[in-house]
This record gives C-alpha cells, structure tokens and sequence, in this order.
C-alpha cells in the first residue's frame, strides 16, 4: 500500500506542477530549485532519524537493500547538480539513474521501512506514521525532481549514442562509489582479515588511494573547461557534507557535532568554492591539509578493518585532502601567494579560539563523566596528548580548574604554536614547490615573484 501511495502521489505532483507551470506560464527552474533545496535538507535530516540497518545488516546479510542504498544516495549529490547547473551528465544521471532508482525504492518501500522502526538503530526513534510521512516524502521529491527534468524541461539523453549511454552509467557507478556510504562495505563484504594496524595493509592502502585518486582525476579533468572543473569541486564538496553528516547514524553526541577541523571542512570547502572566496579556501587548503596529514600520520583503528568507524574516517580524510589538491591543480583558485599566511594564521586563531570556547562549554554543561565531552585539538584532555607525543610531558605544570574543568595553559599555547608552525612549514613548502617545479619546466615568471619563491626555498 506505501508503494502504491508514493507513486501515485509523486504521478499527481509531477502532473499538477507541469499543468501550474504551463496554465500560469512559470519558470520551472526556481521551482525545482526549491524542492531539490528541500529534497538535500531532508537528505540530512535523515541522519538523525533510527536505521537498524547500519547496527544489524553484515556480510551480505540484505545484499539487494545495500545496493539500493547507494544508488539511492547519489541522488542528495546528483540532484541538485542537475538542477543548478544543468550540465548535461549530470541530468542524464538523474533522469535514467536516479528516477529508476527511486521507483524502485519506491516498491521496495516495507523491506527499507523495516529497519527504520527496528530496535537497535542509533537515531532517534519517532512514530511511526510521522516516519511513513517522511520517508514517502524523500522519495516523492527523488520521483518528481527527475520527472521534472523529463518532462517539463524536456531533458533527454541521445538514445542513438552509446557512448553517452555508457558514459551515463559508468559516471554512475563512479559516483556510487564516491558517494557510498560508509556502512555499505560492512553490510556486504564484512570486516575482512585486513590489517587494521596503524601502517598496516590498510592503512598504507588508503594512502596510496589517497595518492593515485587525485592524480587520475586531474588527468580526466585538465583539458575541461573551467565551469566543469567547478562543478566537479562543488559537486566532491556536497558529497564530502553527506559523508561528516553521516555520522549522526550511529546517534547524536556532542562530541560528534562537525566542528573538528577536518569535519568542518566539509562546509568551508563547499563555502569557499561555491562562492570561489579565495581568502577562505587558502585557509581551508593550508589548514586542514595540515589538520588532514596528522589525521593520517597518527591514524588509529578499529580491529574490525572494514567497518563503519574505520570506512567513515577514511572517506572523510580522503575529502579532505583530494577536493583542495583538485581546486588547486585543475586551476581553480590560483597559486597561494606570500601573503596567504596573512590570512591563514588569523582565521586559524579565531577558529581555535572558537573550539576553546566553545569546547569549554560544552565540557562544562554536558560532562560525560570524565570531565571531556569534546577534546578538540586535545587541548581538553592531556592523556590523550601526551599519549601522542610521550616527551610532552611537561605540559602538566601548570593546571587550572573552572566550574569542574581541568585546563592545561602550557597545553594549550604548545597545541597552537604547534599548529601553526606546521601550517607555516606547509605554506613555504609550497612556495618553494612552485619555484622548483617553475625553474624545472623552464617557465619565466616576473622577477618580484621570483625573488619570493627563492627565498621560501631558502626559509626551508
């Protein structure tokens, strides 16, 4: 019956917005704009809500449900690529992808509602007929947006050419990959016997996808024009939000609120390069690459390799690192200049304060009990730094205590200076890559910006 009254409904709306559109002569644009923006909120939104499937479903235990879920998910990235941007690729994912997918969703409507009223899920719990309602929603709107497109903008993919056909769905599966979310592995191949030691089998495996991603996606993408290689950047960065949001599946904790440095870039990227703010994503470059690289380097995980925890750090990590080396290489934002650093260390400042602040706020309304709801930039709890970096231990002179909270002064001031010289260090590497790899392929610049790369080399 949920089936049959999604489609009808989604028929219905289809049919009554194409006859308001020709009867009061309207645009059809701001309208699928407005219910793609809706259909991406509701995208997020269900993150919070109960899926048992994510707790309960391993080793290809619903492999058809698994499928279906990542096709199902490119659409919150797909759509309102579509609909902003309307290149051509991305329209024909959404029509002859996108919309059979969510038919299909659609009649498999009971098997996917299941795990949402199941116990064990770690979301919030909500009735019943208010979670039919929602769900029905989603997938009216993924049904109505491409029909949409079909129907009423008259999108339609060159039927005599088979290599818009095969390029239509071998960008799907592309993109089902890079949008998989990260309980997908668990649910269909389980954990595997993979080493998940710190530099172990996966952990260098990661690092060299990590390398060889970037480098292919550069090479696809170098001779495209400068709108694609935007879109390209914008379309990795509404993926990436998925992916932090993602998260909140396992339930809602404070300490997992998107404000840790390579969390947050998910939103700074899509700012920074939505509204190509070059002051904003040489910060986000220079900073989180830097937050990115220790992620990387001091990488601890879960004895079970394949699992949500581990996959999720990876792909978040990856996000991270490949979307402002792409911006960067295809061109997008031009090379950082001697005056980035300018930028770069006052934002970091306000930013670190910010988590100070607001990190001591939380730690001192919600305690979990030891004292350290969050610890952002381990600046909260010194085991965990001095764990890191054992010859640290001096951080421990100096203790204060406010409202219950233990702070480390020295901790604190020793994290940022850190941070920062790290930052600088990575800021003057690249200045003297430019000049290395400007003096190597023979190109001539002007002499004051000469004079500035040689000297970053000579700096290092």
């Amino acid at each position: 019956m949920n089936s049959i009254l999604t489609l009808l409904i989604s028929a219905l709306i289809a049919c009554g917005l194409l006859v308001i559109k020709k009867c009061a002569s309207l645009k059809q644009t701001p309208m699928l704009k407005i219910l793609v923006i809706v259909y991406c909120l509701v995208g997020f939104v269900r993150y919070f809500l109960s899926d048992s499937f994510v707790e309960v479903v391993f080793d290809g235990a619903d492999i058809f449900s698994s499928l279906l879920r990542t096709f199902h998910h490119i659409s919150y990235a797909v759509l309102p690529m579509a609909v902003f941007f309307k290149r051509r690729i991305f329209r024909n994912i959404a029509v002859y992808f996108d919309l059979p997918v969510a038919v299909v969703a659609a009649v498999a409507f009971d098997r996917t509602f299941a795990y949402f009223t199941a116990e064990g899920g770690g979301g919030y719990y909500i009735g019943v007929l208010e979670r039919t309602v929602f769900y029905m929603s989603e997938l009216v709107l993924a049904i109505v947006i491409p029909l949409l497109l079909a129907l009423g903008e008259g999108h339609r993919i060159n039927a005599r050419s088979p290599k818009e056909w095969i390029l239509t769905y071998l960008s799907s599966a592309v993109i089902s990959w890079i949008m998989m979310p990260s309980y997908i592995i668990q649910s269909t191949i389980g954990f595997t016997g993979l080493s998940s030691d710190t530099y172990g089998n996966m952990h260098l495996g990661w690092i060299l996808y990590m390398i060889v991603v970037p480098i292919i996606a550069f090479h696809v993408f170098k001779r495209r024009s400068m709108e694609e290689k935007h879109e390209l950047c914008i379309f990795l960065s509404i993926a990436q939000m998925y992916h932090t949001m993602s998260i909140f599946l396992r339930g809602f904790t404070y300490s997992r609120i998107p404000l840790q440095l390579c969390c947050i870039a998910a939103f700074l990227y899509f700012i920074a390069i939505a509204l190509k703010h070059r002051k904003m994503f040489d910060f986000c470059y220079v900073s989180n690459m830097v937050g990115a690289f220790i992620a990387i380097a001091i990488a601890s995980f879960s004895s079970d390799a394949l699992s949500f925890w581990n996959v999720h750090y990876m792909q978040e990590h990856t996000f991270v690192v490949v979307v402002p080396l792409l911006a960067y290489s295809l061109g997008l934002f031009p090379r950082l200049d001697t005056k980035a650093l300018r930028h770069v260390i006052p934002m970091f400042s306000a930013y670190f304060i910010f988590c100070l602040v607001l990190g001591s706020m939380i730690n001192t309304l919600v305690p979990d009990g030891t004292g350290f709801t969050v610890n952002y930039f381990y600046m909260f709890n010194n085991t965990v730094a001095i764990e890191y970096v054992p010859f640290a231990s001096f951080v421990n002179l100096i203790e204060l205590k406010i409202a219950g909270i233990s702070y480390f002064p020295i901790l604190i001031v020793v994290v940022y200076i850190v941070f920062v010289l790290l930052c600088a260090l990575f800021f003057y590497g690249n200045l003297a890559g430019y000049a290395i790899k400007d003096r190597l392929s023979g190109v001539k610049r002007g002499k004051p910006e000469i004079a500035e790369y040689t000297s970053a080399i000579r700096r290092l």
